[in-house]
C-alpha cells in the first residue's frame, strides 16, 4: 500500500502507512501566543526572584513560613505554564494505529510519554463527553493551558482521552479516520 496523507488542518495531519495509520496534532502556536508566554514566564520568574530574596532577607518566622507556602505554590504554577511553553514551541501528540495495537504519543516538553494498547481490549473511538458551556470545556480551550482532548476510547484499564484543543471539523474527520482504521485492522 502506498502511503497516502491528509493534511486535515493547520495542525493535524493524517496518514495511511503500509504498517497501518497514523495522526499528528501539532501544539505549535502562533508567534505571538509564544511570545506572550515568554513574557508571562519571564515576569513570573521576576516575581518568584523576588519572594526568595525577600525569604533570604527577612527574620520573621511567620513572615518566612508564609513565603515558602507562597513559593511552593509559585513553583507548581511555573511548572505548569513550562509545559505549555514547550508544547507551543515544539510539541505535538500522535496515534500510531498499528494491527494489534494503538499507541498514543503526548510530547509537552522532556521526553514523550507513550501508552501502547492492544487493539483488542479497545473500546470504539469517541468524542469525549463534555458540555460546551461547561467551565471546564471553556477553560480547557484556551490557549494558555494544556488539555481540552476531546477524543477517546475505553480500555480495559482506563478512559484514554487526546486531541487537546481540536475544533468541531478537526474532531469529526479525526474520529471518522480512525474508525475506519479500527474496523480494518479489527477485519470487519
Amino acid at each position: 500500500m502506498k502511503q497516502k496523507t491528509k493534511q486535515v488542518s493547520e495542525r493535524v495531519r493524517i496518514s495511511n502507512e503500509k504498517s497501518g495509520a497514523k495522526i499528528v496534532i501539532s501544539g505549535v502556536s502562533e508567534r505571538w501566543k509564544v511570545t506572550a508566554l515568554t513574557a508571562w514566564i519571564a515576569a513570573w520568574l521576576f516575581c518568584g526572584a523576588v519572594v526568595i530574596y525577600e525569604l533570604l532577607n527577612t527574620d520573621d518566622r511567620e513572615m518566612k513560613l508564609f513565603l515558602v507556602v507562597f513559593l511552593v505554590f509559585w513553583a507548581y504554577f511555573m511548572w505548569k505554564i513550562s509545559r505549555v511553553w514547550h508544547y507551543r514551541k515544539g510539541g505535538y501528540e500522535a496515534i500510531d494505529i498499528g494491527p494489534e495495537q494503538v499507541t498514543v504519543i503526548r510530547k509537552t516538553g522532556g521526553p514523550a510519554k507513550t501508552a501502547t494498547y492492544k487493539l483488542t481490549e479497545i473500546g470504539e473511538p469517541e468524542k469525549v463527553p463534555v458540555s460546551e458551556k461547561s467551565f471546564t470545556y471553556i477553560y480547557e480551550d484556551q490557549w494558555w493551558v494544556l488539555g481540552g482532548e476531546r477524543i477517546g476510547f475505553k480500555t480495559n484499564r482506563r478512559y484514554v482521552r487526546f486531541g487537546m484543543q481540536l475544533d468541531a471539523n478537526e474532531t469529526a474527520e479525526i474520529l471518522r479516520f480512525m474508525k475506519a482504521q479500527f474496523r480494518k485492522a479489527r477485519g470487519n
